[in-house]
């Protein structure tokens, strides 16, 4: 089952590739080294709602995979 599965999302991508077109076009690309990824992800640091949403987003991911991790157990008793 596994390896079907897999080979039906191998299938998917590369008729992905194939047809779906770039969105994006040529002028409005740009490459980015390290260093702008870098300060890119600086500037998402410095700003204080990100680190809060992103840590509220974690605990509660944290949460519900804890839950799903739980319940079969919970469900034994």
């Amino acid at each position: 089952v596994m390896a079907a599965l897999a080979v039906v999302a191998v299938v998917m991508l590369v008729v992905s590739l194939a047809v779906v077109p770039e969105s994006l076009s040529i002028e409005h690309r740009h490459t980015a080294g390290m260093s702008q990824t870098l300060g890119a992800f600086r500037g998402l640091l410095a700003d204080r709602a990100f680190p809060l949403y992103t840590g509220a987003y974690a605990l509660t991911f944290g949460a519900i995979m804890a839950y799903v991790s739980a319940s079969p157990f919970v469900g034994q008793v």
